[in-house]
């Protein structure tokens, strides 16, 4: 019976090996993935749920009394203003709101003028306030708005630039303190709402400052433009850092790792041919017809052991006798025996790999 060469197992083998591998490096790459998204989380998941923007603008003119000087009836913003030929200064504040949808908001706003006065000390450089005195321009009104995702408030106030100016003067011939004054005149507006139980409190203020008792002067404003934000909704991630999780992807992917290493020593040691493994090939190919393979060992009690040192001397013996060769692999991949029996002697041939046996 011819014996046949294993070369469809070892492709089987190989095959499967390889796929294993690939599965197992998916595996490695999968729990690298799910280990970075444990520490990436933080305590909450942030989800916006409303996102909106003010916006925040001004305007000033500054009417004259009529005068042989200048023709026109106001001057505008950011210019030198003389103290004399002002009649009064007309201030528009614009608040703009605009969100991402529609929903309810109370709002409330006033307009507030107050008057500083600045005293500088000799011990300290900068002025120390010793007067202020506070104005209602504009009550505190309230407001709201149903069901919209935007709303534009402009308010318009005439500030009487005289009024001021003389209680500044009063001041001054009372006490004969020699201060440095000016008007602050705040816009301001209290927002407030609630989106999906969260609450929005925003205030916007704009203000302007005009100098009091002086001959000549500019006005100076200060407030925020643009103010863009979100609501977030906050999940709490219920039970932490989750280290049984971290713990168990350690584990699968130093698994793995061995797996692939062990695997990788397998297909490999298949792939490199041996000399052993090329010289048996050649030997079970070549004279297959004349080789029987034995499922169980050989067994040489009481026999007489004769070893020949080239299997080309076994093929002489098979035509002389007329006996077959019987093979068995005692040492897989590593050692084989090549017998002929007649009577009570064995001639044998051992192929052994000589890399491992050193």
């Amino acid at each position: 019976m011819k014996v046949k060469i294993k070369e469809k197992k070892t492709f089987i083998f190989d095959s499967i090996g390889i796929v294993i591998i690939a599965i197992l490096i998916f595996f490695i790459f999968l729990a690298i993935l799910l280990i970075g998204k444990l520490f990436l989380k933080s305590n909450v998941e942030n989800d916006i749920i409303y996102s909106y923007n003010i916006n925040n603008n001004l305007d000033y003119k500054v009417y004259l009394y009529k005068n042989d000087f200048i023709s026109s009836e106001y001057l505008d913003m950011k210019k030198m203003y003389i103290a004399d030929l002002i009649d009064y200064v007309r201030i528009s504040f614009i608040y703009n709101y605009s969100g991402s949808k529609n929903v309810t908001m109370d709002y409330n706003y006033s307009v507030v003028a107050t008057i500083y006065g600045e005293y500088q000390t000799e011990i300290e450089a900068a002025n120390t306030v010793v007067w202020t005195k506070e104005y209602s321009i504009v009550n505190n009104t309230k407001e709201n708005v149903t069901d919209q995702s935007q709303f534009n408030l402009k308010k318009d106030v005439d500030i009487n630039y005289n009024y001021f100016n003389s209680e500044v003067t009063r001041f001054s011939n009372e006490f004969k303190i020699p201060i440095n004054t000016y008007l602050n005149v705040k816009f301001k507006v209290d927002l407030k709402s609630i989106i999906e139980k969260k609450e929005i409190n925003e205030d916007s203020v704009i203000e302007v400052n005009i100098p009091l008792n002086k001959q000549a002067f500019e006005i100076t404003d200060k407030y925020v433009t643009d103010q863009q934000k979100s609501i977030n909704n906050e999940l709490p991630i219920q039970d932490g850092f989750n280290y049984i999780a971290l713990i168990f992807y350690i584990i699968l992917i130093v698994g793995s790792l061995i797996s692939i290493v062990i695997l990788l020593k397998k297909v490999i040691k298949i792939k490199i041919k041996t000399e052993y493994t090329k010289k048996l090939n050649k030997i079970l190919k070549s004279y297959g017809d004349v080789i029987v393979n034995t499922l169980n060992p050989i067994k040489i009690k009481n026999l007489n052991v004769i070893d020949v040192k080239k299997f080309e001397e076994m093929l002489d013996l098979v035509e002389e006798i007329r006996a077959p060769i019987l093979f068995n692999e005692v040492k897989e991949d590593n050692e084989c025996w090549f017998v002929v029996i007649q009577y009570d002697i064995m001639y044998r041939y051992i192929l052994k790999d000589e890399k491992e046996n050193k």
